[in-house]
């Protein structure tokens, strides 16, 4: 097993614990230490750091490779393996990992560790947090940027300890920036900007786990006047999913938010497409409303039924029919007309049987080649159950990675 002084990723070594002990006076090291990671890149993929600690001495060789330390997670094992150890295809009785996992701390990231005495190798208990270095942390939360030569509130990064003109402005992230104006959401403190950051009140109502790409998952108690009570899920290119108790909002958009569905908190729910809404079931579509029913189309409203026919009833109010050019009525059967009471008709003229009545012109029906169930429907996109060619956005491969192999 490779000492504390391997590289983690297995190209040099430095001299064993032993040899380290004597150079250095160390013995049986036992204890907390604080030190600075210098390389995060594991050859076995099991996330250990190599950590450069100043009580163990000075880099060696001139490489400061650092002493192997363990990546430790709050939860996580995998289970046993069940049956004879020569099934090796069956899922049921093969090892399954389970739990948390977090990206290793970055080189520079100051860590605690820890050793026991027992092994050759460091515990990694946690990471410190730098001074004026976790703003971002909890919900990478919107601040006062520099946008250009102006300032303005948009998603950016931790003070440039650079800066001494400016204590309170950070640089703007300009991705996010323009992500949220091609949204629609640079102006909405709400669905565009989060203020959860570890930073905003002390002790911090703020619970989250933010990647080094970017993504966040955000749990907020709120700031002091209750503002800012939800859980935000977020990709770094701007899709979420967002729950927020201080308006009772329920937002979900995509990463361009072309396409989103909200629920408010009196019950109202909108949904949003700049491109299309398809819906498919393979039973029945219901639809009822304890008012009105609206519907409006700013080309046509194709309808049509393939299996009992259509059935319009009105139990109170009349059926009004207005075309404000021509009506056509036809049936390949029979013509029936019934009424109760009074029957009028009122025309410039009235012909019977003839000459020849305009005939309807039917809703156009599209072929679904996309489809393998529904072939052809009035519907010009019907979504179907997975695989679904008309499915949009797919990988383009799949990529093991190399601790796969």
């Amino acid at each position: 097993m490779a000492g504390p002084g391997y590289n983690v990723k297995g190209s040099k070594s430095r001299p064993s614990m032993s040899t380290r002990d004597e150079k250095f006076g160390i013995n049986n090291i036992t204890g907390v230490y604080v030190g600075t990671v210098v390389n995060n890149a594991d050859s076995l993929y099991t996330g250990r750091i190599n950590v450069r600690i100043p009580e163990f001495g000075s880099p060696v060789d001139g490489e400061d490779v650092g002493t192997i330390c363990l990546l430790t997670t709050p939860y996580g094992g995998i289970t046993s393996i069940k049956g004879s150890s020569q099934e090796i295809t069956n899922y049921d009785e093969s090892p399954k990992s389970y739990g948390m996992w977090p990206q290793p701390p970055e080189v520079g990231t100051q860590v605690v560790v820890a050793f026991t005495g027992a092994m050759h190798q460091g515990i990694l208990i946690g990471s410190l947090i730098a001074k004026d270095r976790n703003y971002m942390m909890g919900g990478n939360a919107s601040s006062l940027s520099y946008a250009g030569d102006t300032q303005t509130v948009t998603p950016s990064s931790e003070k440039n300890p650079y800066d001494t003109v400016d204590p309170d402005t950070r640089p703007a992230d300009p991705g996010s920036a323009i992500n949220l104006v091609e949204q629609g959401l640079a102006g909405d403190l709400l669905r565009g900007h989060s203020q959860s950051s570890a930073r905003r009140e002390s002790p911090s109502k703020v619970f989250g786990i933010t990647t080094l790409g970017g993504h966040t998952l955000t749990l907020d108690d709120g700031d002091a006047e209750g503002i800012s009570k939800n859980i935000r899920i977020k990709t770094r290119g701007g899709a979420q999913v967002l729950m927020d108790d201080t308006t009772g909002t329920v937002f979900i958009n995509n990463h361009a938010a072309n396409a989103y569905i909200e629920m408010d908190k009196d019950g109202r729910i909108d949904i949003y497409s700049q491109e299309g809404v398809s819906v498919h079931t393979e039973g029945d579509y219901n639809i009822h409303a304890g008012g009105n029913i609206n519907m409006q189309a700013d080309l046509g409203i194709n309808m049509k039924s393939t299996g009992t026919g259509i059935k319009l009833h009105s139990t109170v109010g009349n059926i009004d029919i207005h075309s404000q050019t021509d009506i056509n009525l036809q049936a390949d059967g029979n013509g029936n007309l019934l009424v109760a009471g009074n029957y009028t008709e009122t025309a410039g003229r009235i012909d019977m049987n003839g000459p020849q009545a305009g005939s309807t012109t039917d809703p156009t029906s599209s072929q679904l080649g996309e489809n393998t169930g529904v072939k052809e429907s009035v519907a010009t996109r019907v979504p179907e159950h997975h695989p679904w060619k008309g499915a949009t956005g797919q990988y383009e491969k799949f990529t093991t990675g190399e601790g796969n192999k």
